[in-house]
């Protein structure tokens, strides 16, 4: 029943026998017909324009529970429902979360895009895997240290400054701080099952505890302030890696990761490609606002389908019009100053 215009469940509350219920994105105001639906164990409520939900913790059965996108600010009606393993409540007015101290076998919880700065009862729910909290506005996470099971954690868009507390999280393969106020990151050195990190929008200038995180597929540091990005060196299960907005120069460590797909080098101080032509998987290939002046080299990568040169001296454009006419799915932004007269290849004409 989710993604309709329904406004009234009244008649729902006869299906006394219903365990499953989705009801997202529908125009509901009033959830009261539920609470005879005492055997349902999940129940999906987001985005609905409910005013009063407290009669949800009736339903004391329940093991999943989703209630994101509504404006309710109290949850002390979730404080009895301790059979829930995953719960949503994100997008909500929410500041005290103080109610979700007994909840302590969930295995999932989402409460991002809230109103919530202290996290103390999380630390409680030591059977958590993974965990949704950014856009919020933390600055302590001492509390997930405890969560040790945690294989997934969105953390970014908060205040958080010190990140010691997930040195002790050894199961993450999923982390992501971008946008905090983040400059020490040896806490990560140990987190060797990381497959995804993002970094980016912090003030790192220090990479090298990530030197031995040889799981990484996916790297996120752009917009910080690294100039040394020798740590890479030995990362070669890259596949994404995104360091625009930085100050590096140098990009031989690159030499070995040649299963790049994506690589976003913008604004940086970049002269030279040579160290990542072995790259020949790149299909997205962003290096504006760099010191470029020679574009031989990008025809080593046949499969690009994006290409931005924007704000580089290219002196000669003639490689990318060698490009263009074998690759007709590539999509290029060049300097304002460069222009291009390129016959489509013969299939197109």
């Amino acid at each position: 029943l989710q993604d309709n215009q329904i406004s009234d469940i009244e008649p729902l509350s006869k299906l006394t026998q219903i365990t499953l219920l989705r009801l997202n994105d529908n125009k509901i105001k009033d959830v009261m017909p539920l609470v005879r639906l005492s055997k349902l164990t999940h129940l999906y409520l987001t985005r609905n324009q409910i005013s009063d939900i407290t009669f949800i913790g009736a339903l004391t059965q329940l093991n999943e529970l989703a209630l994101g996108g509504d404006q309710f600010r109290d949850i002390t009606f979730l404080a009895d429902l301790t059979n829930l393993r995953m719960l949503w409540l994100w997008g909500s007015q929410i500041r005290d979360i103080t109610p979700l101290k007994k909840l302590t076998q969930l295995k999932g919880l989402n409460l991002h895009d809230t109103q919530i700065r202290d996290i103390t009862v999380l630390g409680g729910m030591t059977k958590l895997t993974w965990l949704r909290i950014h856009k919020n506005a933390i600055n302590d996470i001492t509390p997930l240290a405890n969560l040790t099971q945690l294989t997934g954690i969105l953390l970014q868009e908060n205040q958080i400054t010190n990140i010691k507390p997930l040195a002790r999280l050894k199961k993450l393969d999923s982390l992501s701080l971008q946008k905090n106020q983040i400059d020490d990151i040896t806490p990560l050195k140990g987190l060797t099952r990381l497959k995804e990190l993002n970094l980016g929008g912090n003030q790192i200038t220090d990479i090298t505890p990530i030197q031995n995180l040889r799981n990484l597929t996916s790297f996120w540091a752009w917009d910080n302030e690294i100039t040394d990005i020798t740590p890479l060196t030995e990362l070669i299960q890259m596949e994404k890696l995104w360091l625009w907005g930085n100050q590096i120069s140098d990009l031989t460590p690159l030499t070995h990761l040649t299963d790049l797909e994506e690589l976003s080098l913008g604004i940086n101080k970049i002269s030279d490609l040579t160290p990542i032509t072995g790259a020949t998987k790149l299909e997205l290939l962003d290096i504006d606002r760099n010191q470029i002046t020679d574009i031989s080299l990008i025809v080593k990568f046949p499969k690009l389908r994006s290409l931005n040169l924007r704000g580089n001296p290219i002196q000669d454009m003639e490689p990318l019009q060698k490009l263009l006419k074998q690759n007709d799915k590539l999509k290029v932004d060049i300097p304002a100053s460069n222009e291009l007269n390129i016959e489509p290849p013969p299939a197109n004409r």
